[in-house]
């Protein structure tokens, strides 16, 4: 078979090629917070810079603090979610200072959290408050968390998934759609399928080697760019499909009204 055109069986974190639908929605909500560390130094008579090179003892350390948080996080998701939910935490930047010899003024991390359950996230964006401030006034310090943005869980449409189903393997029998594409990442377009009736499709686009196959955001992730031409069309065959479903359904309503 044609290495470009392969049958559609899954998808990896965008790594396989595949043209795959979501069906019932299953991305997850997506909580962005940074959390901000404040360390202080104590200044007396005899030490004017109390928290630098060998007087650790006469400042306090963000860092320290900031370094038990991320611990106590782990935590919450280990001893305070049920093993049945869905739920992920990650800790993709922490921040702090500008020199080995120094203990910094403040560390800053941030992160995601990520899950299908609105209760869920809620419970932890609170527990995660808790467990930072907390942590942090045990170890001396300052803590305070801020949501940067909140993206909502993705909800596919469950009867625009079989119109556009159909109409992919109307284009191509080689295209294999598969339902109930089920993943942690987020997504802007949940924002849409809020307000709208929608779908959200992902393609694959692995390269013929599999032992190149990374997930996305790795630095050395390889696309396959001739899957290009079969999303484009599958895209393409599902917008004409869907107007012309719709211009036939209001000339029916029309011609309806017209005979009342």
């Amino acid at each position: 078979m044609d290495a470009a055109r392969p049958p559609i069986r899954s998808l990896a974190m965008g790594t396989k090629r595949a043209l795959r639908l979501m069906a019932s929605g299953r991305r997850p909500s997506t909580v962005v917070m940074v959390l901000m560390v404040i360390g202080r130094k104590r200044f007396c008579p005899a030490f004017r810079q109390a928290s630098a090179r060998g007087t650790p003892e006469a400042g306090v350390s963000p860092v320290n603090a900031a370094v038990h948080i991320y611990l106590g996080l782990q935590e919450l998701i280990a001893r305070e979610v049920s093993g049945m939910d869905e739920v992920t935490m990650t800790v993709g930047q922490l921040h702090s200072g500008a020199a080995a010899n120094v203990i910094p003024e403040k560390a800053w991390m941030e992160g995601t959290l990520r899950t299908f359950n609105k209760d869920t996230a809620e419970y932890l964006i609170r527990r995660i408050t808790e467990m930072a401030e907390k942590t942090a006034e045990a170890y001396r310090a300052h803590a305070a968390v801020t949501s940067l943005y909140n993206v909502p869980m993705v909800n596919n449409d469950p009867k625009l998934n079989l119109e556009f189903v159909e109409s992919i393997r109307e284009l191509d029998e080689s295209l294999v759609p598969e339902k109930a594409l089920h993943v942690m990442g987020s997504e802007d377009f949940a924002f849409i399928t809020e307000k709208i009736p929608a779908v959200y499709m992902a393609l694959g686009a692995g390269v013929p080697d599999k032992t190149r196959w990374r997930a996305q955001h790795n630095p050395e992730i390889v696309f396959n760019e001739k899957v290009l031409p079969a999303g484009a069309a599958a895209y393409a065959k599902i917008a004409a499909d869907y107007l012309a479903r719709r211009s036939s359904i209001c000339r029916s309503e029309a011609r309806k009204n017209i005979i009342r």
